[in-house]
């Protein structure tokens, strides 16, 4: 526990972009090729709790200096982005909770929806991610006593982007950091820093639930 809060406290960055529009061109043969797009990037700083957006260059991927920056919760350490590019969720560490954001889709900025949402006492959250539906999102977090991880599923309001805890969460060994959800949005696979073991689970279309999807082998050992 105590090397899991030391991790938390020297995180410096994570980092999600977003496309926030498209260039425009003529047409035809010999038309000007049209600008790449510009997108956005948002990075967690967790010495001053905050987000910050930086604008990033579609042709070159060179990142702005610090544009702006929102607060968040106590030690951000994961950031996500809904797929339609205007809802985007922090992972607060220290604080338990979950901040929900707005995306301003001309200038990229971030506006809170509301107050943090509480993960649950004792329930640290490491990973935030969103399922390519843009109907769901997965947190992965540190459960305090006794050492060991979950991931819970939400439910994203696709008006006001706000996350509703769909159930409680399932078992994900020791400490699950971090999330990879497939392109078909039917698994979602989980790394345990705490054992070395990617855990897999499938994903209910309809309802966004989680279910081990080796429950007689239920996870994958990594090489060291």
């Amino acid at each position: 526990m105590k090397d899991t809060l030391e991790a938390a406290r020297r995180c410096v960055a994570a980092a999600a972009l977003v496309l926030a529009g498209c260039g425009g061109g003529g047409e035809g043969q010999n038309a000007t090729p049209p600008p790449a797009p510009e997108s956005f990037a948002y990075v967690t700083n967790a010495s001053s709790n905050s987000v910050s957006l930086h604008d990033a260059n579609g042709g070159t991927g060179s990142l702005s200096a610090v544009q702006t920056a929102a607060p968040a919760g106590i030690a951000p350490v994961s950031v996500a982005v809904d797929p339609s590019g205007k809802f985007l969720y922090v992972a607060n560490f220290l604080s338990f909770d979950i901040s929900e954001y707005t995306i301003d889709p001309g200038n990229g900025t971030l506006t809170l929806i509301r107050a943090p949402i509480s993960t649950g006492a004792g329930k640290s959250p490491l990973f935030v991610g969103v399922h390519p539906s843009g109907r769901f999102a997965y947190v992965a977090t540190l459960l305090n006593n006794p050492t060991s991880g979950e991931v819970t599923p939400y439910s994203i309001d696709a008006t006001t982007g706000a996350l509703t805890a769909l159930s409680d969460g399932v078992f994900a060994g020791r400490e699950p950091s971090s999330i990879a959800i497939a392109p078909s949005g039917r698994f979602a696979y989980v790394a345990d820093f705490g054992t070395d073991v990617v855990w897999t689970f499938a994903i209910d279309p309809a309802t966004g639930a989680l279910t081990n999807a080796n429950p007689n082998q239920p996870a994958v050992t990594v090489p060291m």
